[in-house]
């Protein structure tokens, strides 16, 4: 197949509307993390940190749902079927507001049980309940914002995802910092400054994905979410759910485990460090997204030329994504004690940060290719494949920590041993897709 040039326009606008849609809410939250972790102070910085992880750990409820929306929506479009693309969004949406109560219920239960869990001051005992709150209701409507996304997404209309992206940074960290530095409030507030944020965006971004879908002629209606579609996206998505929840282990349970071993102020470090690293890596993730509904919509037609067209955009996507990977890692490993010292000011925790955040370097440098192979395998369908190295890093990670904990554990065996498993999987991953992917599974895709 070859593409057209209008094409290709559209495929080169997704990429920097990812990009666009992954900066700006960047700024804005590297803007305003050191102004709320000075103004709350590590001890209750960490407590919010341990209250929007345990949100994001639930995003674990998603069941890959929003993935398999992007992919069968976009499928549906290629194919014509604006009927079964209809009954996948609607059936998404009734999916998303049953399991969103859900764990907005499960948060709001475990607030009253925080304090003790994670030990923190008996001092902080009423503000912790509010925060976990606040969280749970903050969860709920990011929950349903990640559905809109995907529809936005599988649309290509990236620009939208990416207004949304931006706006939802500003009127959470944004609002948050510019309230804590000209007011007298407190980490209640600030967990009701997000969560008030993130609701206002979740009602902005439905009414834009319902336009979407009726601009599409898609028709949206509850009595047309059916059980054989559900069954359809769970056949796709039950790998998502392992994706995800490797993705919690690594990162969101980690924070958790770090909390109750060294308390609240140990999270705000490592959480700290890690955000740093992890944007560079991020904005990787966000221009490439393009790759599964672009690979989604090849599928239907895939033949000889198809697979030389995804070959020469893969490998442009890979040499992008290298040079932004090696250029990125390589500036925040040289210069991170001068820019953690320029971001934070002076503190007495920031040469805890850096030494995490060269370490982290270090781990994240090959990581960087990934997400281009990542979502093209789940373009092509085959998400378990993903499943598979997603859960190496975990195992990996954990492992090394439990063998670190012989000597008593710190908080930076957690960072090594996160780096260590985050290279190792990436190593393999890089070798598997040009290995036995390009080699063996794309070219049985044209006989089969």
């Amino acid at each position: 197949m070859d593409a057209s040039w209008l094409y290709m326009e559209k495929i080169r606008w997704s990429v920097l509307f990812g990009f666009l849609g992954f900066l700006l809410p960047a700024l804005v939250m590297l803007i305003s993390y050191p102004i709320i972790l000075n103004q709350l102070g590590p001890e209750k910085f960490g407590v919010f940190i341990l209250a929007t992880s345990l949100s994001s750990a639930l995003v674990l409820l998603d069941f890959g749902t929003s993935a398999a929306a992007v992919k069968f929506v976009a499928e549906d479009l290629g194919k014509k079927d604006i009927d079964n693309a209809a009954q996948v969004v609607s059936t998404s949406l009734v999916l998303y507001m049953v399991v969103g109560l859900l764990g907005a219920s499960l948060i709001w239960f475990f607030a009253s049980y925080a304090r003790t869990v994670f030990s923190i001051d008996a001092s902080l005992s009423t503000e912790v309940i509010i925060v976990f709150q606040w969280a749970a209701i903050q969860f709920a409507a990011t929950f349903l914002i990640t559905l809109f996304l995907a529809i936005f997404k599988a649309f290509r209309y990236f620009k939208y995802a990416s207004i949304v992206t931006s706006t939802m940074a500003i009127l959470t960290y944004g609002l948050a910092s510019i309230a804590l530095t000209f007011f007298d409030i407190g980490l209640s507030d600030v967990s009701m400054l997000f969560a008030v944020g993130t609701s206002i965006i979740f009602i902005g971004s439905a009414w834009s994905a319902l336009v979407i879908c009726r601009k599409n002629g898609l028709v949206l209606e509850v009595g047309s979410a059916n059980i054989s579609t559900v069954k359809r996206m769970l056949r796709f998505s039950a790998f998502f759910t392992i994706n995800n929840l490797s993705q919690v282990l690594v990162s969101h349970l980690q924070r958790i485990v770090i909390g109750i071993v060294l308390g609240p102020a140990a999270v705000a470090i490592f959480a700290t460090a890690t955000v740093v690293v992890a944007k560079v890596n991020a904005v990787i993730n966000a221009m490439f997204e393009v790759m599964m509904p672009v690979t989604s919509s090849l599928t239907a037609h895939f033949d000889h030329a198809s697979m030389v067209w995804l070959r020469k955009f893969y490998w442009k996507a890979i040499g992008v994504s290298a040079l932004v990977g090696v250029l990125g890692m390589g500036s925040l490993y040289f210069f991170s004690p001068f820019l953690i010292g320029f971001w934070l000011g002076s503190s007495e925790t920031n040469e805890s940060i850096v030494l995490l955040v060269q370490i982290f370097c270090l781990g994240f440098v090959l990581n960087s290719m990934t997400p281009v192979i990542f979502h093209m395998i789940n373009g092509l369908g085959r998400p378990e494949i993903n499943t598979v190295f997603f859960m190496f890093s975990p195992a990996v990670m954990y492992s090394l920590i439990y063998l670190f904990s012989f000597d008593g554990l710190k908080l930076i065996d957690f960072g090594i041993a996160q780096a260590l498993a985050i290279f190792v999987s990436s190593l393999f991953y890089l070798l598997f897709a040009e290995i036995w992917m390009w080699r063996v599974w794309i070219p049985r895709m044209l006989v089969n």
